[in-house]
């Protein structure tokens, strides 16, 4: 690493699977070419191995003074540049709305681990024979402080970030608990 990063570089493990690289100068590589490199996959018993690698690029003093705020500063940094991967031309989505799709997408994780999310039933009706033949599970979103969030704004995000599994999940927890309610209620009677 040090062959193509240069000799006053740093790097660190800094979590589970993130690494930072401090250096005291501009890098001598570009971002794509690091990305090229790092991207490569590595071969681990005649199987090869891949890394999802997202990098973010800050500078002191300018992005923060202390570190946690040099910390926060390179987590939007990534952030802003998965979403970049995702919208790659700027003319396609402004910079303000990839920071406000990136505090969205930060507002749906907390909205899970808040049970901000609410499921609804909807029947589908047989309406000749007058029965009911199953029923669609909408989600809905009512956040603290904006209201009522749309689907049409949460969904898709939730769909690219890879979150739509955890939703998926607590709706089919949220619907089993809703019909051994019914079945309990029908079982009573």
């Amino acid at each position: 690493m040090i062959t193509f990063l240069g000799k006053q570089t740093f790097i660190s493990r800094f979590g589970d699977a993130s690494f930072v690289c401090m250096a005291t100068d501009e890098l001598k590589i570009s971002k794509n070419q690091l990305l090229k490199r790092i991207s490569k996959p590595i071969k681990v018993d005649k199987e090869e191995i891949f890394f999802r690698v997202l990098i973010g690029k800050v500078y002191f003093p300018q992005d923060g003074l202390e570190v946690k705020d040099i910390i926060k500063s390179l987590d939007l940094s990534i952030q802003l540049n998965k979403c970049r991967k995702r919208f790659p031309s700027q003319k396609e989505i402004g910079e303000q709305e990839l920071i406000q799709r990136v505090k969205l997408e930060n507002e749906i994780t907390m909205a899970l681990k808040k049970n901000q999310f609410e499921l609804f039933l909807q029947p589908k009706v047989l309406w000749k024979e007058k029965k009911i033949k199953g029923a669609e599970a909408l989600l809905r979103w009512t956040h603290p402080r904006y209201g009522a969030v749309s689907p049409v704004d949460f969904i898709p995000i939730a769909e690219e970030t890879g979150l739509i599994i955890e939703m998926g999940e607590w709706v089919f927890e949220e619907v089993c608990k809703v019909l051994q309610k019914w079945k309990n209620n029908k079982h009573s009677r």
